[in-house]
């Protein structure tokens, strides 16, 4: 199912416009024009004027987004693009509010949701869509763990699918920020075999990849390119571990001289982050930043994620 980054795009638009100050009735007036996302069906609902700030307004529409719209009238979805736009233009209103909000607003649309079996079960799919595919933009591991929470309790939901569901909900409890990193073993060129917890870090990136893809290859520019992570790297502050987690060693070596040689270059020999799955690696390249006790500061984050980190602690 590939991401429609059309409806992105004018979800952004319409976020701006539904989040904006409504003090004057003639403003509020023009956010309501804008704000209907389903033809002549639905419509958000009004914000009271005394709700003046964006977080105000959020919080709102988290709770009340969903008053207008009919659960149980399945021929929305023969519109589907426009369902799509309500539940996509709701998921970034969700990444508005503090995660006790949106487990709660998640938790209130699975409910109202739960009456129709089609209209639950395309809003699942929605959610695996836009928050767990690795190359959507609005990917949030947070919210959709809260939507997996709902579909293993679902009744609307088929058993066969929730194998699926429970895949993804078990594998994201691995390694998660605020917990320790799971140790494995690493291969160097010359055959030293050492693992995680024996390197000694302030912070440590860990760097899954294949050598020869060209997103890892984006990545690994960044870092080389990066100020605050050279910086870093030049003065013993940070280490970045690359490792390659799979078994075609003639591709590793042939890229070998591509890297730092401040990096840490290495292959998992006995392929057993791949095959035991002790990582969640559904795309490559991933990145995970640690701390010195090997805590996970970030899992999966983009560089820029990093980089800013990094300088608020060292700039």
């Amino acid at each position: 199912m590939s991401i429609n980054y059309r409806v992105i795009s004018a979800i952004i638009i319409l976020l701006s416009l539904a989040l904006v100050s409504c003090v004057s009735k003639e403003k509020k007036e023009q956010g309501n024009e804008s704000a209907v996302l389903s033809g002549d069906k639905f419509t958000i609902p009004d914000i009271p004027l005394l709700l003046n700030t964006q977080e105000q307004q959020a919080m709102f529409l988290v709770e009340h987004y969903w008053d207008n719209f009919n659960f149980e009238d399945s021929s929305a979805l023969k519109s589907h693009e426009n369902v799509e736009r309500i539940f996509v233009d709701y998921l970034f209103i969700l990444d508005q509010v503090n995660a006790e909000k949106s487990s709660k607003g998640i938790s209130s649309l699975i409910s109202k949701a739960s009456v129709n079996s089609s209209i639950s079960s395309y809003f699942f799919e929605m959610a695996e869509k836009y928050l767990y595919n690795p190359n959507s933009p609005v990917r949030n591991e947070f919210l959709y763990e809260e939507f997996l929470k709902g579909a293993l309790t679902s009744k609307q939901i088929d058993p066969v699918i929730k194998i699926r569901y429970q895949y993804q909900f078990d594998t994201a409890q691995k390694n998660k920020p605020g917990n320790i990193a799971t140790d494995f073993y690493y291969t160097l060129k010359d055959g030293t075999v050492s693992s995680l917890y024996k390197i000694q870090a302030k912070k440590l990136i860990l760097y899954f990849h294949n050598p020869d893809c060209p997103e890892c290859k984006i990545s690994r520019g960044k870092m080389v390119d990066s100020q605050i992570i050279q910086q870093l790297t030049g003065n013993n502050e940070l280490k970045i571990l690359a490792i390659y987690p799979d078994k075609e060693l003639e591709l590793w070596h042939s890229h070998y001289d591509e890297f730092r040689v401040s990096w840490i270059n290495s292959y998992d020999k006995e392929t057993v982050i791949m095959d035991e799955e002790i990582y969640d690696l559904k795309a490559i390249p991933t990145l995970y930043l640690l701390d010195y006790d090997k805590t996970v500061i970030f899992r999966d984050p983009t560089i820029e994620q990093i980089e800013n980190y990094l300088m608020s602690l060292y700039n």
